[in-house]
């Protein structure tokens, strides 16, 4: 038994090193005078600039192929907001998914190797705990992958509605 704590130990440290990787990677702070916010997630884009002498708000918002830019208004804000909750909602799933996905793959080949080399542990506990953990992994993985799906759904409409309000 004393390769359990090794194991647990070697993916708690690969589970940190790949969430702290995720973050550097989705953590880019470059924010341009009077920029506010900007995100960007499945090919969708957006950024706010705040006007300090209109004291407005300046949205940017994109979806790769067209791109609009607008003042907020009482007409369009909920839109708006709705598209910045959208691409916030597809940039989270994303990441949540990726992390649960890399763990899975890490489970499966450290579960492999130690089984493999251990024949005799085969029926020990450890493949209940690394079954549930895995199971676990596996339901974050397809509940964020249908959460990614709606926030896309999401982000198509609201840029839909903003792309009529933009001409008319």
């Amino acid at each position: 038994m004393k390769i359990l704590p090794a194991f647990i130990t070697s993916i708690i440290v690969a589970l940190s090193v790949i969430a702290f990787t995720f973050f550097f990677i989705f953590s880019q702070v470059t924010h341009e005078d009077g920029q506010i916010d900007s995100a960007e997630a499945g090919g969708y884009q957006l950024s706010i600039i705040q006007d300090q002498q209109e004291r407005a708000f300046q949205w940017t918002v994109s979806n790769g192929e067209q791109k609009l830019k607008m003042n907020e208004t009482n007409v369009n804000e909920n839109d708006l907001l709705g598209y910045r909750d959208a691409v916030y909602g597809m940039d989270r799933t994303f990441s949540i998914a990726m992390i649960a996905g890399a763990y899975i793959l890490i489970s499966l080949i450290v579960s492999l190797v130690f089984f493999i080399r251990n024949k005799q542990e085969r029926s020990s506990p450890l493949i209940l705990i690394i079954g549930v953990m895995v199971g676990i992994a596996v339901y974050t993985l397809a509940s964020n992958t249908l959460e990614y799906q709606t926030a896309l759904q999401d982000a198509k409409y609201y840029f839909f509605r903003l792309s009529q309000g933009a001409r008319s």
